[in-house]
């Protein structure tokens, strides 16, 4: 039985005989010249998906390494800034421009620095991708030619001498892409060169030069005039690129009056018979708070987030990230930017009045927020009377927080500065009453 090696061990070609898992994952790449061939090599183009988890495991352990490095306030305002990120390519951008900036400021560059304190709680996979990253670059990609739904064919336009080389990515490539010139970072795998996170399209401008394009926006945001540099200045201005790009094709009608749909509409524009069904979900039993329950736990919080509301915001999105992103992801082009804003803020006082301590929040589920929004929206649109508006608050698990909340919310469609519309209460009574329902789920108050 002894000599019998365990199910799990695995042939080696590296070493031209077999071992266990561990000493595969312990040495492979790193210490072992691991052919293309290998299907336990972590860096194949074929390995796309698992070369896609390893990047996120390290781009998630890089934040963490960069705020620790930063540290006190500077860590507090990009940790702020990231959670604060429009999108995913801000969130990459800003992050991976922090890395560059971080390498001049202590030493050689951030990788080295993390290496000599030790790469603490990063394994051989992750070490060797994080080596392999100090080659990150920003390139302007010229698409040549589509080669497979992985890989492609480009040149680098920020190259003095630019050659035709292929780049692996993670994105689903389509021919229809060939032509196009694509703005990102890219870095030297250990078999292929890697588009290094989100690429986004740079439009041509009129004398159809992408080159041009570029160095144009550069420009505009006080860049080096000399196209040669512009690689360099991209390495902590390629956001600010992203940015004005985003900027110069938004839609003007997207920022007027932040109500640009109706409750129909929102209703409309989802598919809600994607979601699972609640209809049978049973709330944990627990006290009705009252007004002066409201005053008592209300008391606190506001204490403490008297002269910064913004960090209201941040303890609600932190601690309640399920709903947050669930009211962002539903009132996008209803509620103006300001308006989702008051609504956080509204949200968080309900919080610190349902759980004055913020809960490990067993058994959370945002699928089951949404579903009662969607609920939520459809009773609201029956709302005429101010008799109809008691008897939606007053199906509620806690209807004194549903009603006060709302009339909290009535209050900022008053006046000139208001920052709602009649039509966007309409939408924001149901979210205020989906969200309590959904935390009321969460331990007995």
């Amino acid at each position: 039985m002894n000599d019998k090696q365990p199910k799990s061990s695995r042939n080696c070609p590296a070493l031209s005989k077999t071992i266990t898992p561990k000493e595969c994952g312990s040495d492979r790449v790193s210490k072992l010249d691991c052919p293309n061939s290998c299907e336990f090599h972590p860096f194949t183009a074929g390995n796309a998906n698992g070369l896609a988890e390893l990047e996120q495991r390290v781009f998630k352990k890089t934040q963490k390494r960069v705020l620790d490095e930063l540290g006190g306030e500077p860590a507090r305002e990009l940790g702020r800034a990231l959670r604060e990120a429009e999108d995913e390519v801000s969130h990459f951008l800003m992050l991976t421009q922090a890395v560059h900036k971080a390498g001049d400021k202590e030493g050689p560059d951030f990788v080295e620095r993390w290496q000599k304190a030790g790469f603490e709680g990063v394994n051989n996979d992750e070490r060797t991708l994080l080596q392999a990253q100090r080659t990150q670059r920003p390139a302007l990609l010229q698409i040549k030619k589509v080669l497979d739904q992985q890989s492609m064919e480009v040149t680098d336009l920020l190259e003095s001498e630019p050659t035709t080389f292929t780049v692996v990515a993670d994105v689903e490539l389509d021919p229809v892409m060939e032509g196009d010139s694509l703005l990102a970072w890219i870095y030297d795998a250990p078999l292929f060169t890697r588009l290094s996170g989100p690429a986004f399209e740079l439009p041509e401008n009129e004398s159809g030069n992408p080159l041009e394009a570029l160095a144009e926006i550069a420009r505009k945001l006080d860049g080096p005039m000399i196209p040669g540099q512009l690689g360099l200045w991209l390495r902590s201005h390629m956001l600010e690129v992203y940015e004005a790009l985003v900027e110069a094709n938004a839609d003007e009608g997207d920022e007027e009056d932040g109500a640009l749909m109706g409750v129909d509409d929102m209703i409309e524009s989802f598919d809600w018979s994607e979601l699972p069904d609640f209809s049978h979900d049973r709330i944990p039993r627990q006290k009705v708070i009252n007004e002066q329950a409201i005053e008592d736990r209300l008391a606190p919080f506001l204490h403490r987030y008297q002269e910064d509301a913004e960090d209201a915001v941040q303890w609600f999105e932190q601690t309640w990230q399920d709903i947050a992103s669930g009211v962002d992801q539903l009132t996008e082009g209803v509620l103006s930017d300001e308006g989702f804003g008051v609504v956080l803020i509204l949200l968080a006082k309900g919080a610190a009045v349902l759980h004055a301590r913020p809960p490990v929040r067993e058994g959370a589920d945002p699928l089951r927020f949404i579903w009662q929004l969607g609920n939520e929206l459809r009773d609201s649109s029956k709302i005429e009377e101010e008799e109809d508006f008691e008897r939606y608050v007053q199906n509620s698990p806690q209807p004194v927080v549903a009603e006060w909340l709302c009339g909290e919310a009535a209050s900022f469609a008053e006046g000139d500065e208001a920052v709602f519309s009649n039509e966007n209460l309409a939408v924001v009574f149901p979210v205020v009453k989906a969200a309590i329902w959904e935390m009321c789920h969460w331990y007995p108050l």
